[in-house]
C-alpha cells in the first residue's frame, strides 16, 4: 500500500484506522473511529435490513413456504408442455382454485347469511308463537 502524507504520520489511512493493530477490528468498532459518520450509520441501516431479509427467510423455512415453491417451479420446469398461465399452474399445483370469481362468492355469501337471519327469525317466531298457543 503507497502510504502518504497522512498515512504516515498518523497511522490512519482515509477511512479511519484501517492500517494499524485495528485493522480487523468489527465495524462497530471501526465506527468510532472513522472519519464520517455516515459510513456508521449507513452500516447500521444496512444491518437491520439484512436482519429483517434473514427474519423473513426464517419465516418462510419454518412455515415450509419455501418448500412448496420450489416443488411448484421444479414442477413447472418438469413440466413437457410449458402452460400458457404458469400462475393458473402454480393455483392449481398448490390446490387453490383456479378461474374463480371471488366477488360472486363474497356476494353469494352474503345473500345466503341474509337468507340464514330470516330463516332464524321465523324459527324464533314460531317457537314463540307455539308455546303461546300451549297455554
Amino acid at each position: 500500500m503507497v502510504a502518504t502524507a497522512a498515512t504516515a504520520a498518523t497511522g490512519r489511512g482515509i477511512f479511519g484506522d484501517v492500517e494499524g493493530a485495528h485493522a480487523g477490528a468489527h465495524p462497530v468498532q471501526r465506527c468510532v473511529r472513522d472519519i464520517t459518520p455516515k459510513s456508521c450509520s449507513r452500516w447500521h441501516r444496512q444491518r437491520a435490513v439484512d436482519q429483517k431479509k434473514e427474519d423473513f427467510r426464517k419465516y418462510l423455512e419454518k412455515n415450509g413456504i419455501i418448500d412448496a415453491l420450489t416443488k411448484v417451479l421444479v414442477g413447472l420446469y418438469e413440466e413437457p408442455e410449458k402452460p400458457e398461465n404458469p400462475v393458473d399452474f402454480i393455483k392449481q399445483f398448490l390446490g387453490g382454485p383456479s378461474d374463480v370469481d371471488v366477488d360472486a362468492l363474497k356476494r353469494e355469501n352474503e345473500d345466503l347469511r341474509r337468507r340464514v337471519d330470516e330463516l332464524q327469525a321465523q324459527v324464533e317466531q314460531l317457537s314463540v308463537n307455539t308455546s303461546f298457543s300451549s297455554i
